[in-house]
């Protein structure tokens, strides 16, 4: 029974690049900072993908989003240096505003 409840959570794993969870990572022991950059990234691929019209069709680990704020927060006035790599190709010509 557990693996069934864990098994979605597992196919999280493959949402993100090496370097995205290196970002969602960076101090393993703050707990809410960790869940803060998760969704964070994940509302940066979802957004994504609805613009292009993919949907889960696509295969996110294609799409790496490199956070321009060391600390993984959006600042208070917002952030819109957030950079995205298709296919480890920096993409121009989009911009995501985060809040």
């Amino acid at each position: 029974l557990l693996h069934l409840l864990l098994l979605p959570l597992l196919r999280l794993l493959d949402c993100f690049t090496a370097g995205e969870w290196r970002f969602i990572d960076q101090n393993p022991h703050h707990h809410q900072q960790r869940l803060e950059r998760f969704f964070r990234l994940w509302a940066l691929k979802e957004a994504y993908i609805k613009a292009i019209g993919n949907g889960l069709g696509f295969d996110l680990q294609r799409a790496e989003f490199i956070p321009a704020t060391p600390s993984g927060f959006v600042s208070s006035d917002g952030e819109i240096s957030t950079k995205l790599a298709v296919d480890r190709t920096i993409v121009t010509g989009w911009r995501f505003e985060e809040w």
